[in-house]
């Protein structure tokens, strides 16, 4: 596989972790201690796939003596491999015997595999594991390439991924371990395969070798104050797609009461689909999920979990590189507090076929729902008139190779922001329905690199939810996110009887915010994010620039930042909520740093590192209290040559009133347009009336003659003043002379 690369407008990122051992616990009986059985480096006998093996290579009665025999692992590419294989390979077959003393001794055993890109994995013939190939039970052909790439992790510094095998696969005596890997393709940069057989041993007697350094014994433990989410795919590896089908189990016995890992389901216990999702954390060996539960059929089926409105589809986002493990759930708290729809969440401890992966956030994943994204239904039938305009999710982020988005028409510091259509499905999505929303946003673009921003009645704010913008460039703003802007950046619009307008957000994947970035100043407490491009080179779209220029949209971020302040961006309240969540996991932190070693370690990409759970929380609040500052500073000093709400709100002065030889008007225009005012006496007769022609944006005065106050159209008396302008009456003003 193409080595794991991060592009980050157009700088390259490797995946860096410096000396990261992790430990993998599972609720298993305690052995008395743990030994290898097999070792990747043994001396294996190997078969290079030019060809279709026999079909018994992998059972015990298969003589072996034809093929070649190396050292493992196997493979080219990585400078990992004992026995390197010719460049672009497309499969390895290798298989090794080995003895059991007393089958009765062994208490449970593991199966550990490092490889790129697939394997099989089976021990006496019988199939054992899988990963990223073919379907369970089926072995694979010589010629067949994997389903989805993966990058082996030892030469990373992380642990094998690891399997628990039946003890009742062994027998005494004589054993078989047989493994097949297969690439991705055969202009692929690399290949490996190396694998580990290791035992839990009852008895004190040591029959066979010493585990790896990496291997940590798991460790059994009895219960959490967190609800439990247990996992079963019978054996088989979670790919990035396809889904496949698993069990899930829910522990969650209520608040204030322990959850035991070996309690019954009694919150949910059904099927699902499951499969990884993520960009850049798919790079780190604690994956982030994406669930779907079914009923048995296959059908999807609306479950409420841990109080959640009830849905079929979830996420299970496991924070790594975040070691704090809060900042998503931040955000979206946030986001709620703000009064605006930001997904919820719940904590919880995963189990993973009897293996322990650490602390998860359960959150509802950005979906069209009453409850989430509350739009219309769009159906396939909805492809004219008022029932085509909505409603519509989409974000901008990167392109998808699949297809089903659309590249911005305008260039932003050498780059085209891509839109990517979420809902209705690109797979769905009627030809009629994606020319209009790609249409719709093109003239969003189009409005705002006009310059047409201010104008209330013509302008952005007749297309777009300002409100709903302002609300969204403060959070990317307080939090400094990196991938701000210009990764999952979402956007709704329902349809236009329904209001009709472009609505900035959901808000969705902060776990980079707050600090915890160490490239594009993402670590900085005094830059601002939308000017990303400033330092990075290109991603933000321009038109957040371009609000950040209008005297409208600043005067709205001014007050509402004001307004946050003193309520959910209080200092006081976050770091209530920080201490609050950080207290919650103060038992469960301690298992997951256990199960993944990073503490004190770096992780791509940290901007600190701390040696303990609670230096990771400190940093978080002395961050957000540095943050904080910086922007009460820079909002206030936000300079309005007109403040657009001024403008809006000027009452039309008219003085003296009564008036006698002289008199004054004074109005104000939200934008440059044609006045005219007109005079009606007390029977409704206009005396007056005059085109002022095209008028500036801003304040205005008229003086009215002396020699004209005195004429005989004049009479002392009541009269009314109407000010016009294209938008309607401006102002009316009753004035009397005397």
């Amino acid at each position: 596989m193409i080595k794991l690369l991060l592009r980050y407008n157009s700088i390259l990122f490797f995946i860096f972790i410096s000396s990261i051992i992790t430990h993998p616990l599972s609720v298993f009986a305690q052995a008395d201690h743990y030994e290898s059985i097999v070792l990747d480096n043994d001396s294996w006998n190997y078969f290079i796939g030019i060809s279709e093996p026999p079909s018994d290579w992998k059972n015990a009665s298969f003589d072996p003596s034809p093929w070649s025999v190396g050292q493992g692992g196997f493979g080219y590419g990585d400078l990992d491999d004992n026995t390197v294989v010719p460049d672009g390979t497309i499969s390895v077959y290798f298989r090794k015997s080995f003895s059991i003393n007393s089958l009765a001794d062994i208490e449970d055993l593991f199966l550990n595999m490092d490889y790129d890109d697939s394997f099989v994995a089976y021990l006496n013939g019988e199939e054992i594991a899988r990963a990223g190939i073919g379907t369970a039970g089926i072995p694979p052909t010589f010629d067949q390439t994997a389903s989805s790439l993966h990058e082996a992790v030892l030469y990373q510094g992380f642990a094998p991924v690891q399997f628990a095998i039946p003890v009742n696969k062994l027998v005494d005596g004589d054993n078989i371990l047989a493994v097949q890997i297969h690439n991705g393709n055969n202009g692929s940069s690399d290949l490996s395969g190396r694998a580990f057989l290791i035992a839990g041993i009852k008895s004190t007697a040591y029959n066979y070798r010493s585990t790896p350094n990496w291997f940590a014994p798991p460790v059994s433990y009895g219960s959490s104050n967190l609800p439990i989410i247990v996992l079963n795919t019978n054996g088989q590896p979670i790919p990035d797609e396809p889904r496949i089908v698993a069990q899930m189990g829910i522990i969650n016995n209520g608040n204030g009461l322990r959850n035991k890992f070996d309690d019954p389901f009694n919150h949910f216990d059904g099927r699902i689909e499951i499969e990884i999702r993520g960009s850049s954390s798919q790079g780190f060996p604690k994956k982030n999920y994406r669930i779907e539960i079914q009923d048995e059929t296959g059908m999807n089926l609306d479950t409420a979990l841990l109080g959640m409105p009830s849905e079929n589809d979830w996420v299970l986002h496991g924070p790594f590189s975040d070691k704090s493990l809060i900042r998503n759930d931040l955000t979206y708290y946030m986001g709620r507090k703000m009064g605006r729809y930001a997904p919820r969440t719940r904590f919880v401890e995963l189990m993973i076929n009897q293996d322990y992966q650490g602390v998860y956030v359960l959150m509802e994943s950005i979906k069209r729902d009453s409850n989430r994204v509350d739009i219309s239904n769009l159906k396939p039938t909805d492809i004219a008139g008022d029932q085509l305009t909505g409603g519509y999710i989409f974000k901008v982020d990167r392109a998808d190779p699949q297809g089903g988005g659309w590249y911005s028409d305008y260039e932003t510091d050498g780059q085209n922001a891509y839109y990517q259509l979420v809902y209705p499905k690109p797979t769905e999505v009627m030809p009629q329905q994606f020319e209009y929303i790609k249409n719709t946003v093109k003239n969003f673009e189009s409005t705002v690199i006009s310059g047409n921003v201010n104008d209330p009645l013509s302008g952005f704010a007749t297309i777009a939810d300002e409100m709903s913008f302002v609300d969204f460039l403060l959070m990317n703003e307080v939090s400094n996110n990196v991938d701000g802007y210009r990764l999952s950046t979402y956007f709704y619009k329902e349809k236009i009887t329904k209001g009709g307008k472009i609505v900035s957000g959901p808000l969705w994947d902060f776990n980079l915010a707050f600090g915890n970035a160490d490239y594009c100043e993402g670590w900085s407490t005094t830059v601002w994010a939308y000017k990303f491009n400033d330092r990075c080179g290109s991603g933000v779209p321009f038109y957040w620039k371009k609000l950040m220029s209008s005297e409208r949209f600043i005067s709205m971020v001014k007050d509402r930042w004001a307004t946050l302040r003193e309520g959910p961006f209080h200092l006081d309240s976050l770091y209530q909520y920080i201490d609050g969540r950080a207290d919650y996991l103060s038992e469960a932190q301690v298992r997951n740093f256990e199960r993944w070693n990073i503490l004190g370690n770096y992780v791509w990409p940290n901007a600190y590192v701390g040696n303990t759970y609670q230096d990771e929380i400190d940093y978080l609040k002395n961050w957000l209290f540095q943050r904080v500052v910086f922007l009460d500073r820079e909002i206030a000093a936000l300079e309005v040559p007109i403040y657009y709400s001024e403008l809006v709100n000027y009452k039309t002065q008219v003085f003296p009133n009564p008036f006698h030889d002289e008199l004054t008007v004074k109005y104000a225009l939200i934008r440059t347009m044609k006045v005219n005012i007109t005079l009606f006496n007390s029977m409704g007769q206009r005396v007056f009336y005059k085109d002022l022609g095209l008028m500036d944006r801003g304040y205005h005065e008229v003086n009215f003659e002396s020699q004209l106050l005195n004429s005989d159209e004049f009479r002392p008396g009541v009269y009314s003043m109407r000010i016009m302008t294209k938008d309607g009456v401006l102002s009316t003003s009753q004035i009397v002379k005397w």
